[in-house]
């Protein structure tokens, strides 16, 4: 899943701090897909973004290493050797999966801004993965950051927000009783699976 927002977020940080931004060439795809819907900057390029290209195949960093779809970024790509120089200018947006690019970056002084779901921190089904996390960060001496809004609300207070926002229309995601939404607004449309709602 790819957190657009949280995508948003860093660009903006990134650039009113005049630092430049690393994505990986998955969500570089994604944005670049979805920025003429929603206004997001271009990743080609944009002056403030830079495609993070990881080793792959050949060491080399040639575009047949790629897919296909990752290739169209390769004249704004930026590997492990550029910032590892320059690590003091670049913000990378990166995920768990992603951790052992570290090992090439070798960073210095660095901060890990975790900005995900508070669950995959807690409780004992993710104890292994945090501890791989954690085991990561303390090899690097990078100071773990906690920066993250779930979006889970009481029904007191999303009974608030519907009252202050006065939406038109109310659309339930992400929540398990969409029938009970009927009972604080008076046009509510409740997704069905694989169904299409243009609005």
């Amino acid at each position: 899943m790819t957190n657009i927002d949280r995508f948003k977020s860093f660009h903006k940080a990134a650039t009113e701090n005049n630092k430049i931004l690393g994505l990986d060439t998955r969500m570089a795809y994604i944005i670049d897909q979805l920025r003429e819907k929603i206004h997001l900057p271009n990743p080609k390029d944009d002056e403030n973004i830079r495609v993070y290209y990881r080793l792959a195949k050949t060491c080399t960093f040639c575009d047949t290493d790629y897919y296909i779809y990752e290739r169209e970024f390769m004249e704004n790509r930026i590997t492990y050797r550029e910032l590892k120089k320059n690590q003091e200018n670049h913000v990378v947006l990166t995920n768990f999966n992603k951790l052992m690019e570290l090992v090439y970056i070798q960073p210095e002084k660095a901060d890990y801004i975790y900005s995900s779901s508070e669950h995959f921190l807690e409780g004992d089904g993710n104890k292994e993965k945090r501890t791989v996390l954690e085991n990561w960060l303390n090899h690097f001496r990078i100071q773990l950051h906690k920066a993250h809004c779930s979006g889970h609300m009481s029904k007191k207070d999303l009974e608030h927000a519907i009252k202050e926002i006065k939406p038109d229309i109310l659309i339930p995601v992400h929540t398990q009783n969409p029938k009970e939404f009927k009972k604080i607004h008076s046009n509510v449309l409740i997704p069905e699976r694989e169904e299409e709602i243009e609005i």
